[in-house]
């Protein structure tokens, strides 16, 4: 009896630890927060940053972007926390 109280207040509290620790990226930082950091990062004196398309994996926001002036883009990834990294960039 012991033992089975034990086994299941073990697999109750992994439970509730794994839950607790998987917070969605939603929970921190939305989508529109991170497409404003995306765009401060790239803006500059040419042209304007604009967003092609913005999805989440792992975890992290992956925001595709593009400016036409001067003829750059990219992909940055956003964490939970905001900090930004670069994944790819392109200058035609």
């Amino acid at each position: 009896m012991k033992k089975r109280l034990l086994l299941i207040l073990t697999i109750t509290t992994m439970t509730v630890i794994l839950l607790a620790g998987c917070t969605q990226i939603e929970d921190e930082i939305s989508k529109e927060e991170a497409q404003e950091l995306v765009i401060e990062k790239h803006s500059g004196n040419i042209g304007n940053v604009e967003i092609k398309s913005i999805e989440i994996k792992n975890n992290k926001y992956i925001v595709e972007w593009e400016n036409e002036e001067n003829l750059e883009r990219g992909i940055d990834e956003v964490d939970k926390k905001g900090n930004m990294k670069m994944i790819e960039t392109e200058i035609e």
